[in-house]
């Protein structure tokens, strides 16, 4: 991309920026463009792997994460973990596995995939390149294009996480008689910033939504902690509704809190 450098805090919109993709040789990582008049700043944008591992691997998991946004990589990974289960233990919808359950996403920093700017043109309605400097604040677009664009990048990697990874598990789940589990959309807000709506996650992506409660966790007042699994429960009408409870306490604690957490996240 190629930006006109202006005045500090002027704003400008999409029209001064130029794509120049198509005047540079990759191979020899050469642009050949004719400047026009002014003065202008080159950037390219790459992207690539991560290197960002599973956070609490068991012993034979540890490894690089999956790209979340990516159909084909979640049909790879959960083929492979079914394929690895029925041979041994044969067809699953004949034994005592019901379900495949995945933890809370607790990644951090993945913010692209190779399909993102066709996933995002057909859900916004134009294309993403020009916008792009926005999200390294290289340029100063009005507020209202700002928010705008923001607010629709983050629900493109909503719905390409809700698409490709919890309903395509759930699809490759069904087709072998199981389920799937998972706190989709957790830990969540203020515990951890996730790139998807849970709601919509919990509720449309899985055969078992699946959420958090914990017991004397500083981050959390005394309300705020249960707000999500069981809403999307009545509104999908799913059947089950489970949940995994954290922290410190006794059992006497714990069902005290996952009765209250029941009753006020599934009646309001």
């Amino acid at each position: 991309m190629a930006i006109p450098l202006v005045k500090d805090n002027v704003a400008m919109d999409t029209s001064g920026i130029k794509d120049v993709s198509l005047y540079f040789d990759a191979k020899k990582e050469v642009l050949n463009w004719d400047v026009p008049e002014g003065e202008w700043k080159i950037v390219r944008y790459v992207s690539s792997n991560s290197g960002e591992n599973l956070v609490l691997p068991s012993k034979y998991s540890a490894g690089p994460i999956v790209d979340h946004f990516d159909g084909e990589a979640t049909a790879f990974h959960f083929n492979y973990i079914i394929d690895r289960l029925e041979s041994v233990l044969g067809d699953l919808r004949e034994t005592s596995l019901k379900n495949l359950y995945m933890a809370s996403y607790e990644a951090r920093g993945f913010n692209w995939t190779p399909t993102l700017p066709q996933e995002f043109q057909e859900l916004n309605g134009y294309d993403i390149k020009k916008f792009l400097p926005i999200l390294f604040e290289e340029v100063v677009f009005s507020t209202e294009a700002t928010s705008a664009f923001r607010a629709g990048f983050q629900r493109t990697l909503s719905e390409l996480m809700i698409k490709n990874f919890y309903m395509k598990s759930k699809e490759i789940c069904n087709a072998h008689g199981l389920k799937n589990n998972s706190e989709a959309g957790g830990p969540g807000y203020p515990l951890h910033n996730v790139p998807v709506e849970p709601l919509k996650a919990l509720g449309k992506g899985l055969d078992i939504p699946r959420g958090e409660f914990w017991i004397n966790h500083n981050n959390f007042s005394e309300e705020g902690f249960r707000c999500a699994k069981g809403s999307e429960g009545s509104l999908f009408c799913l059947p089950y509704l489970w949940y995994r409870n954290g922290g410190d306490g006794s059992i006497y604690h714990f069902s005290a809190m996952a009765r209250r957490s029941f009753r006020n996240e599934t009646y309001g």
